[in-house]
């Protein structure tokens, strides 16, 4: 049984990935947590995949726990830091710039990057007026 579990994950290991590069933005980082989101899901056999009732799709199952096992890692690697509250009051995007800066520990143009490619929306509605955005980096 741990064989069919173990092939079903790796069938669906881009989705996986995906996830990953989406919620790290760097490559090296959302391939080491995708790395922990495989040894999290073997874990006991399986065991976090044999909920799955078979009521719902296995593929949203699996990208459902495979979002909050991401999360899991970033907690266990950047720690549960919460930003303060002048810039929780800022809205929008400054929480996300925060996390990558100072949590993540990305650079300003990566980590405004990552930012705009997770949601393009706030890439032209939450920027200041005194600075500019060119060719995704700042001026």
């Amino acid at each position: 049984m741990t064989e069919q579990w173990k092939q079903k994950v790796l069938s669906h290991w881009d989705l996986i990935n995906r996830l990953a590069v989406r919620r790290f933005g760097t490559l090296p980082l959302a391939e080491e947590a995708a790395l922990f989101v495989m040894d999290s899901l073997a874990a006991d056999s399986w065991q976090r995949l044999q909920g799955h009732t078979g009521k719902g799709s296995f593929k949203s199952y699996l990208a459902s726990l495979s979002w909050r096992l991401l999360e899991d890692f970033s907690r266990k690697r950047f720690g549960r830091v919460r930003p303060p509250l002048w810039i929780k009051k800022l809205g929008g995007i400054w929480p996300l710039l925060f996390s990558l800066l100072c949590l993540q520990r990305l650079s300003l143009p990566d980590a405004v990057e990552s930012a705009f490619c997770r949601y393009p929306v706030w890439a032209t509605a939450s920027i200041v007026t005194g600075s500019r955005v060119c060719d995704g980096g700042i001026a």
